[in-house]
């Protein structure tokens, strides 16, 4: 009933809707034990401020592969890391990191704040052009 009202009343609906829409910024969303992220840059210069970040964390790579679209990487040794950057489209991609079967979100969060620094130093980056999803 909320979403009918919402469409039935113009304008105001089209605001509402903005408060409940799928991108909110400064948001990271996890779901099933997987960390998503989006950025507004291509997935190559998110891989390669990933790889950074691992780097600067040692936590050692033991596998990466970049396709034409996605680059994974697998990582860690007391903690297995497994991390997908997509490309979304244009300058968009998504960065997914699960941190061991079950997910460990601190972990996984670490990460995001370490890409995100990497990002800004190593790329000129910077937190203002980065959006995250929100289910």
């Amino acid at each position: 009933m909320l979403l009918s009202t919402l469409f039935v009343t113009g304008c105001g609906a089209t605001a509402a809707l903005m408060l409940v829409g799928p991108v909110v910024q400064g948001v990271m969303m996890w779901e099933n034990g997987e960390g998503h992220k989006f950025y507004q840059y291509n997935y190559k210069v998110v891989y390669r401020a990933t790889k950074q970040a691992l780097k600067n964390l040692n936590i050692p790579i033991s596998d990466e592969q970049l396709t034409d679209t996605n680059g994974y990487i697998t990582a860690g040794s007391r903690s297995q890391y497994k991390i997908k950057i997509n490309f979304v489209e244009n300058n968009i991609c998504e960065l997914c990191i699960r941190v061991n079967f079950m997910g460990n979100k601190e972990h996984g969060e670490l990460i995001y704040q370490n890409v995100d620094q990497s990002d800004r130093k190593s790329t000129r980056l910077n937190s203002s052009h980065t959006d995250y999803l929100v289910c």
